[in-house]
């Protein structure tokens, strides 16, 4: 269908006009100069009816005369009756002639048309072309006054209802437009917010719900317009779920993009390197809009297939992001798998030279490294002294493994008797690991324990600043520790 637009709509009514006008002055100037060559637009049918009457009645003088009693022939009564009618033999029949009494044309009615303009006025139809019609008729000389007032008639109501028509047609073409201007105009309403707030796409809601709830919540007006809005634009309908923020800045078509989109509202939880499970659960505990549940750790592990029950350092430590109300068995599962697979690189990654049997040693290694180093310098020196004493059979000695062994008893002090304690976790009673890490290691201290320094260090001490001293012999290292840490004690 094609569009008519009101450009066409005025070039179509000034042509249709102009060409009115062209004919009708035709139409005078014909008749003015028949007029003025003596000839007169004479209607037909009363120039019909006037030769009729006219042969009527001399026919009907005719009759009278051959009642007379004469004495003439036929051959001179024929001859007489031409003579007095005035009338060439050639065009005189013998029904013309015939005696019988002629039977009266009965009376016009009141308002009716002669025969030559057969016009029904009880029955009116436009002709097909007016103009071209009207034009038609008075080329050939045979408009009469009826016909040439009925064709007059007959096209100003053409032209009046075709104007009608068309100013209809603009009138309407230009409410829609308005209509429809209103509607995609809709979007670009400013919500009315002083600070950010948040709304909730929940499973099910319409887009004509979301935009009758800010109405409710005195963010917007008109919401009934969306709902015309989404037949022009069918897209918004789609529409997710979620939770999503609303900006001051805002209008409600930048909000609908978003949820459009599906820009939801994210949180994050850290779960901090060198923490443990425990650490761990009392920071998920205070997230917002976590989904939280009992012991996820372990339901986490068991997806896995792993039934030790020790979670300790299998999670990678990250920032996780999360939607609201998202479970947290979701986020956990995600750091299990990360962690599984930068465990899985060092291990395969590792050097020759590391003393641990299994990824799994690997991983309790990296704890206690992420856990002694302050300085990320120092995380292959560290690996070394580990290694080496490994190497050895020498105990690690490392007080990180004792406080995890002590648990609630720790108080931030170790004394002696901490330090002669038989746990499991104190690596200065039992020889070797510990039987689980400490702690979750970062990725640097993954890759620490797979590729210890090239260094034949024993023994180090911290230097109360994060950094330590490395020695390779006892007298260096009881040295060291006189310096830095006996000193700190008087």
């Amino acid at each position: 269908m094609k569009k008519i637009t009101l450009a066409k709509l005025q070039h179509f009514l000034g042509a249709t006009r102009r060409a009115a006008l062209e004919w009708r002055a035709q139409l005078y100037r014909n008749v003015l100069k028949w007029r003025s060559s003596g000839s007169t637009i004479t209607s037909t049918a009363q120039a019909a009816d006037k030769q009729t009457r006219t042969k009527a009645g001399k026919l009907k003088a005719l009759k009278i005369q051959t009642l007379k009693p004469a004495s003439l022939t036929a051959t001179e009564l024929k001859s007489s009756a031409l003579k007095s009618t005035g009338l060439e033999a050639k065009s005189l029949t013998n029904k013309q002639l015939n005696t019988k009494p002629l039977k009266p044309k009965p009376p016009k009615q009141a308002g009716t048309k002669s025969s030559g303009a057969k016009v029904n006025a009880a029955k009116f139809s436009w002709p097909k072309h007016p103009v071209k019609s009207l034009q038609q008729m008075c080329s050939t000389a045979q408009l009469t006054l009826a016909q040439f007032t009925g064709h007059v008639k007959r096209c100003n109501l053409f032209y009046k209802w075709a104007l009608s028509v068309c100013l209809s047609l603009i009138l309407l073409t230009g409410s829609v437009s308005v209509a429809i201007n209103s509607l995609t105009a809709y979007p670009e309403q400013a919500l009315k917010l002083d600070k950010p707030t948040q709304v909730t796409i929940a499973a099910g809601m319409s887009v004509t719900k979301l935009v009758q709830q800010l109405e409710q919540q005195g963010l917007l007006t008109d919401s009934w317009k969306i709902k015309y809005l989404v037949k022009l634009k069918p897209e918004l309908a789609q529409i997710r779920t979620g939770l999503y923020e609303l900006f001051p800045s805002d209008t409600l078509g930048s909000f609908l993009q978003r949820v459009l989109e599906g820009k939801v509202v994210t949180f994050s939880v850290t779960l901090v390197e060198g923490k443990s499970i425990k650490e761990w659960q009392s920071s998920l505990d205070e997230q917002p809009r976590l989904s939280l549940s009992e012991a996820p750790f372990l339901t986490v592990l068991k997806a896995h297939g792993d039934d030790s029950g020790l979670p300790e350092g299998k999670f990678y430590p990250e920032t996780y992001y999360y939607h609201a109300d998202e479970s947290v068995v979701d986020v956990l599962n995600r750091s299990y798998v990360m962690m599984q697979s930068a465990l899985n690189a060092a291990w395969e990654g590792r050097s020759d030279d590391v003393q641990v049997k299994s990824a799994y040693e690997l991983l309790i290694l990296a704890s206690i490294i992420e856990k002694e180093t302050g300085q990320a310098s120092e995380r292959p020196l560290i690996s070394a002294v580990f290694n080496n004493r490994l190497k050895l059979g020498m105990r690690l000695q490392t007080d990180p493994t004792v406080i995890y062994g002590m648990g609630e008893r720790f108080k931030g002090n170790i004394t002696r008797k901490d330090l002669q304690e038989a746990t499991a976790f104190n690596t200065y009673k039992i020889k070797g690991l510990p039987p689980t890490p400490i702690a979750a290691p970062s990725q640097a201290a993954l890759e620490a324990a797979a590729n210890p320094a090239a260094v034949d260090y024993l023994y180090f001490v911290s230097r109360n600043d994060g950094s330590h001293v490395f020695s390779k012999t006892l007298k260096a290292h009881n040295a060291a520790v006189n310096q830095y840490q006996r000193r700190k004690k008087k």
